[in-house]
């Protein structure tokens, strides 16, 4: 059922099926990218969304027997690497949370940092309180 060019109706219903099936995997996508925008910052979601590039070209690999040239495997190196260093950078100066190197730690002491609290975060809930204590004298 490769579009070769002219118009195809799907003559039985295993095609139907799979169109319908298309369109609701299509559907749950543009509804998780839509999610994602919602959650997180845009930068960070432009940046997955450049992955496509790479997962299209492997797509064409693996079910068209597309083979690779120079500029289609320059081009891919540059919008992962590019993307990777997008997100790194927002990853390591983002202000929310500890630090880089506390998460780190705690990473490789294998240790969740929902369960231990930095100094940090212990600083940041006593402000709060006290934020709140204040808001409710007023």
């Amino acid at each position: 059922m490769v579009f070769q060019g002219e118009f195809y109706v799907p003559q039985d219903w295993v095609q139907w099926a799979q169109i319908l099936g298309l369109g609701v995997v299509a559907f749950a996508g543009q509804w998780c990218n839509s999610r994602s925008l919602q959650l997180e910052k845009a930068a960070i979601v432009a940046s997955m969304g450049y992955l496509q590039v790479p997962f299209a070209t492997l797509f064409d690999i693996a079910f068209f027997d597309y083979s690779l040239n120079i500029l289609t495997t320059t081009g891919v190196i540059l919008i992962c690497s590019l993307s990777f260093v997008n997100l790194s950078k927002h990853w390591m100066f983002s202000k929310e949370g500890p630090s880089v190197w506390s998460r780190l730690r705690l990473w490789f002491m294998n240790r969740s940092t929902r369960h231990q609290m930095l100094p940090q975060e212990e600083e940041l809930e006593e402000e709060k309180k006290e934020t709140k204590e204040a808001v409710a004298v007023v």
